[in-house]
């Protein structure tokens, strides 16, 4: 018996059919022609409930965030040597 070699497998493999899942809650906005919004549709979202984000919670992911990247432009000069004499 002879071994059958196929061309591509990727190719004949990639293409698959998925349903997609139906979200929960979301909302879809309506637009004109001009790109401004006309209506727009919510399902599963109350909008009269206004959620106001903790300060001190945005003051710490700031101060994370930038000394995450503090740290990592101070790796990369050190290991360019910029801290040598």
């Amino acid at each position: 018996m002879v071994n059958q070699v196929r061309p591509d497998t990727l190719a004949s493999d990639s293409i698959q059919y998925v349903k997609q899942e139906n979200y929960t809650s979301y909302i879809k906005f309506m637009f004109d022609t001009q790109g401004k919004v006309i209506g727009y549709k919510a399902d599963g979202v109350d909008l009269t409930k206004k959620v106001k984000d903790n300060f001190g919670k945005s003051v710490v992911n700031i101060t994370g965030g930038v000394l995450v990247v503090s740290v990592l432009v101070a790796l990369e000069l050190y290991k360019e040597g910029a801290f040598d004499n």
